[in-house]
C-alpha cells in the first residue's frame, strides 16, 4: 500500500513538471538550471584505510548562456558519506571504525554537445573540499569523542550523459571523479574518490 502510495505521488510530481516544461519561458530565467542527482562512491587509494561504498548527494546551479552547443557554467554543493575501518598507522584519527562524511564546493565550466534528445557534457570544476571524521580525546572527565574536520584545495571532473524529455527537462546519468590536494586528507595521502549519479535537471520555471 505504501509503495503504490509513493510511486502515484512521484508520477504526479514528474508530470507536473513535464507539464510545466511542455511551453518553457524563452527568458532569463530559462538560461538557469538545477541539477539534482544522487549515487554512489566509490574511494580510491587507500593505503591505510578501508573505505566502504558510499552515498553521494549533488546539487546545483548551472548557467547555459547559449542552450547547448556551447560553454556553460556550474556550481557545485556535492555531498559524500562512507564507514570505515582503519589501521591506526599514519593517520589523524584513533577510531578505528566509524563514518567520514566531505563535502565539496565547486565552481567551474564545461561544454555541451547535443544530438536531438541526448545531450553530453564533460566538466571540470576546481574548489574547496572539506572531510569531517571523529576523534577520541583524553578529557578530565574520561574519554570523549570530537569532530575533527580537515579541508583542502579540491577538483572534480565529470561526464554527463542527458536524455532530454522536453526542451527544459532532462534525465541524466553522470560518472565522475573527485580528487583532494592534500598530505593532510583523512588517510595523509591524495585521496581521489569515482561517483556515478543518478538524477534530473531543470529550469525554475
Amino acid at each position: 500500500m505504501i509503495r503504490k502510495l509513493i510511486f502515484t505521488i512521484f508520477l504526479i510530481i514528474c508530470s507536473s513538471v513535464l507539464y510545466a516544461q511542455t511551453e518553457p519561458p524563452e527568458s532569463v530565467t530559462s538560461k538557469f538550471y538545477f541539477p539534482a542527482l544522487i549515487g554512489v562512491g566509490i574511494p580510491l587509494d587507500n593505503d591505510n584505510t578501508i573505505l566502504k561504498h558510499g552515498s553521494i548527494l549533488n546539487t546545483a546551479l548551472e548557467f547555459r548562456p547559449v542552450y547547448v552547443n556551447a560553454f556553460f557554467f556550474r556550481f557545485n554543493y556535492d555531498a559524500l558519506n562512507n564507514s570505515y575501518v582503519s589501521a591506526p598507522i599514519n593517520l589523524p584519527t584513533n577510531v578505528v571504525k566509524g563514518k567520514v562524511s566531505a563535502t565539496f564546493f565547486l565552481a567551474g565550466g564545461g561544454y555541451r554537445w547535443h544530438f536531438k534528445n541526448l545531450g553530453i557534457y564533460a566538466l571540470m570544476q576546481p574548489g574547496l573540499g572539506m572531510r569531517n571524521f571523529n576523534k577520541a580525546i583524553v578529557t578530565n572527565d574520561g574519554i570523549a569523542i570530537e569532530d575533527v574536520t580537515k579541508d583542502s584545495f579540491s577538483t572534480k571532473t565529470s561526464v554527463g550523459f542527458e536524455y532530454y524529455i522536453v526542451k527544459h527537462f532532462a534525465l541524466i546519468a553522470e560518472p565522475s571523479f573527485y580528487k583532494l590536494f592534500s598530505g593532510r586528507g583523512f588517510n595523509n595521502t591524495h585521496s581521489q574518490v569515482s561517483s556515478l549519479s543518478i538524477g534530473i535537471t531543470t529550469t525554475l520555471f
